[in-house]
């Protein structure tokens, strides 16, 4: 799998289609992610989709990259769904800890923020709360396909002789209760459990 951090530029995906149509190389290789960095872009990754593509919508970003026309993951889910992609193709990451640069309005940086990990949690409860999809689609998009799409079989779904990586949300909120990093508990009440990475 190639993973492709795809920019945007005006060619959109047009490049990653030349060399799909020119190799013999299956669509379904490649892995292109920033898919929601404009509505041109995700109507181009949804075309991508439907022709048997993999596409994946980042969750960690600011409301100036909103604001410049970034599609919020949560809705680009929905909007891909509603155009009748499978759920198998699509995902969420959050690009935890990577740059989200600001920029002042002559376009010099005045700001570096960094791209939070909890934002994939919270644009699958966007996606259920604010765009009515389906949580088991939600929660999908962030389990059962990426784990799919890469190939970590004992990733994305609970089943005996898998990880046993588990979030326990609460039914109303969907906020996290406990997680589970291999059938132990790492997190309860708000608090690590562990003092070792998970």
């Amino acid at each position: 799998i190639v993973s492709i951090h795809v920019g945007d530029e005006p060619s959109k995906l047009e490049l990653l289609e030349q060399v799909i149509s020119q190799f013999d190389i299956p669509i379904t290789q490649y892995y292109p992610t920033h898919i929601n960095r404009s509505k041109s872009l995700l109507e181009a990754g949804i075309d991508f989709a439907l022709k048997g593509g993999f596409i994946d919508f980042t969750t960690s970003t600011t409301a100036q990259i909103i604001a410049q026309g970034e599609v919020p993951a949560a809705k680009a889910l929905a909007s891909a769904l509603d155009k009748n992609v499978p759920i198998s193709q699509l995902t969420m990451s959050s690009d935890g800890n990577a740059s989200l640069p600001v920029f002042d309005t002559k376009g010099n940086l005045i700001d570096l923020q960094m791209g939070l990990v909890s934002s994939l949690h919270q644009a699958m409860v966007d996606a259920v709360k604010l765009f009515n999809v389906p949580i088991e689609l939600a929660l999908a998009a962030i389990t059962e396909s990426p784990a799919n799409i890469l190939r970590l079989t004992q990733k994305g779904r609970i089943a005996v002789d898998k990880d046993a990586d588990i979030n326990l949300l609460n039914p109303h909120s969907l906020a996290i209760e406990a997680v589970y990093s291999k059938g132990k508990l790492v997190f309860s009440e708000g608090k690590t459990c562990i003092k070792t990475p998970f």
